[in-house]
């Protein structure tokens, strides 16, 4: 019982990110303007961009830091 729960849950998510995705990408066809409404796959990129970034690691690292104190 608890295993289905937990699979529920994960598919939850995965389906709210995917209709948050799919709600972004409408929006950007209806508007447009992809200064306001950029696609899925132009925040994919500038996500990864961020993440191979070592200065977003060091801005982590003293948010998590200022945490601890």
């Amino acid at each position: 019982m608890e295993r289905n729960k937990k699979l529920q849950d994960t598919l939850g998510f995965c389906l709210g990110i995917l209709l948050a995705g799919a709600l972004i990408q409408a929006a950007g066809w209806w508007k447009g303007d992809a200064l306001v409404f950029p696609g899925v796959p132009d925040i994919l990129k500038a996500f990864f961009r961020l993440i191979a970034a070592p200065r977003t690691w060091t801005l982590i690292g003293v948010t998590l830091g200022h945490l601890l104190l």
